[in-house]
């Protein structure tokens, strides 16, 4: 005989976090430990992402309203920093690259929008996203030296300046910023890139960033941020072609890590951090990625399927 478990409610948390926002119409945005809230009332965003520098700033519109049909209520997109700061010094937010121009392109479309602004981005671009030129500084990057600070503040400054009057507080559609991306092991360095964004002007009612790092989850500043994790069926970054188990996403359960998803670049579990881990229960389940299946890939029965 089958049973199924017995289920208990999770107690709800409120007013936890040091998030939320209120626009000028006096309309509220807020983060529970379940769900996020728009007026007091459960919401569940579908996010969907557009890199508008990887694209014809021409098409931007026909693509967005193709999004909006299909669901998507929210945009999610990478501000590469080598796009707009290829030659230090030298800032371009101009033609495909204008940041400001996108986000308007989503309001237009009835689309709130999430800005990823780094300062480390991946998104399978060159270095991370990193610009050539910071890669020969002879300072540690991602991490709380004064040096990396001093240009990553620069460069949040830039990217303040093309989004202002945008935020959910002025009246517009950025609703979230996501700090960093994929650094699962710095609280504090997440928790000062918070910081440098606020000082910046980049005020939005949630901040967002990666929640994966195996079972314990990702370090993170905790109260500060929304973790948000990813899944797949497939792991095109594992080093061999060997059947993969069932990915758990697939089921209803209330687990929220993948223990593969990046399992090439997270670090080792050393006794400084062996001790962390993620308190889930104040934080709702959210996804930054999920994958059903690479079109361009076959790893083990699972894909095979999904593909």
């Amino acid at each position: 005989m089958y049973k199924f478990k017995y289920y208990k409610q999770p107690e709800i948390m409120k007013n936890h976090l040091n998030l939320g926002g209120e626009n000028p119409a006096g309309e509220k945005l807020d983060v529970t430990s379940l769900y996020f809230t728009r007026n007091g009332k459960p919401v569940l965003p579908v996010m969907g992402e557009f890199h508008f520098s990887r694209y014809d700033r021409n098409y931007w519109y026909e693509e967005l309203c193709k999004m909006k049909a299909g669901g998507i209520t929210l945009v999610s997109t990478y501000v590469f920093w080598i796009y707009h700061e290829e030659i230090e010094g030298e800032f371009d937010f101009t033609g495909d690259n204008d940041l400001r121009a996108f986000i308007l392109e989503c309001k237009k479309a009835g689309l709130e929008a999430v800005i990823r602004i780094g300062p480390w981005a991946h998104g399978e671009c060159r270095n991370g996203g990193y610009p050539d030129w910071l890669l020969k500084k002879p300072f540690k990057l991602r991490e709380n030296n004064p040096e990396y600070l001093e240009k990553v503040h620069i460069y949040y400054e830039k990217i303040s300046e093309q989004v202002q009057g945008l935020f959910y507080k002025d009246g517009g559609n950025i609703i979230a910023v996501q700090l960093d991306n994929e650094l699962t092991n710095d609280a504090l360095h997440l928790s000062k890139l918070k910081k440098l964004a606020i000082e910046c002007g980049m005020i939005a009612p949630i901040y967002t960033v990666t929640g994966w790092n195996a079972v314990a989850g990702a370090q993170i500043p905790v109260d500060e941020v929304v973790p948000v994790f990813g899944g797949y069926c497939d792991a095109p970054w594992d080093e061999h072609t060997n059947p993969l188990p069932p990915s758990p996403h697939y089921f209803f359960t209330g687990m929220r890590n993948d223990t593969g998803i990046g399992a090439d670049l997270l670090p080792r579990r050393t006794e400084e951090n062996g001790e962390w881990q993620m308190p889930y229960e104040r934080y709702p389940f959210a996804t930054c990625e999920l994958g059903g299946g690479l079109h361009c890939k076959r790893h083990g029965y699972l894909c095979r399927i999904a593909c």
